[in-house]
């Protein structure tokens, strides 16, 4: 099956195996086309460039830090942008875990490796 957005698509999976899991998290949806208008109004409400694609606010039960910061990417898709680089960073020196996934694959075995379970079948 083709998939016209993959990134969004492995977001998607990432997010079902969260919820089932009953992990506290949210989602930046920085992403998508939108008019200047609704732009400064984002902007004026906090919206920042470079946020990460899922905040992790439960404990990394293998690891101590505050939450885990997830960037999504499509597999074999482009870089993290220079923004998103710069938020990473800026997370991690605040006590963050920092993931950049490329598939849901990548998010799980990243999640797994702190101590979040399993990766599913």
């Amino acid at each position: 099956m083709l998939v016209k957005h993959p990134e969004s698509h492995a977001q998607q999976i990432v997010v079902q195996w969260l919820r089932k899991r009953g992990i506290h998290f949210c989602a930046i949806p920085n992403g998508g086309a939108r008019s200047a208008f609704t732009g400064k109004i984002l902007k004026a409400e906090g919206v920042v460039a470079g946020a990460p694609d899922i905040l992790i606010f439960d404990r990394p039960p293998a690891v101590h830090c505050v939450g885990v910061a997830l960037e999504m990417k499509a597999p074999g898709g482009a870089k993290p942008s220079a923004h998103q680089l710069e938020f990473l960073s800026g997370l991690e020196k605040r006590g963050w875990a920092v993931v950049i996934a490329y598939g849901a694959h990548e998010a799980f075995e990243a999640l797994a490796k702190l101590g979040f379970g399993g990766l599913p079948k």
